[in-house]
């Protein structure tokens, strides 16, 4: 389960912290923590840390970062949430398929 506190600036997957660190690494878009609920720069670095938490490398996270946070984390309700883990290991799964077939020139449907 991913858990998001919002007058933390939190959030944990597993009860553990989502590593704020990791993702600062990649790119440095908000270093006082994580937000959620619109398009801004707190968004941007949980949806990097995010992606980079569930297995994507750090080509993919920077190539679809911003993607992810417009189509999930923009969307979550800015207070407290609660999101399973799937929801993000199914859209980098699905974001990895179509990019495959983009590369090598399949029909997506």
């Amino acid at each position: 389960m991913i858990q998001g506190r919002f007058d933390e600036y939190m959030v944990y997957v597993g009860g553990q912290p989502l590593d704020l660190a990791g993702s600062l690494k990649i790119r440095n878009h908000s270093p006082d923590g994580f937000m959620w609920g619109y398009g801004g720069s707190g968004p941007s670095q949980l949806a990097l840390a995010l992606l980079l938490h569930f297995g994507a490398t750090a080509q993919e996270a920077l190539s679809w970062y911003q993607t992810f946070k417009g189509e999930i984390i923009a969307q979550l309700p800015q207070t407290d949430f609660e999101m399973q883990e799937s929801v993000v290991v199914d859209w980098l799964e699905a974001r990895r398929i179509f990019s495959q077939e983009l590369e090598h020139g399949q029909p997506t449907e």
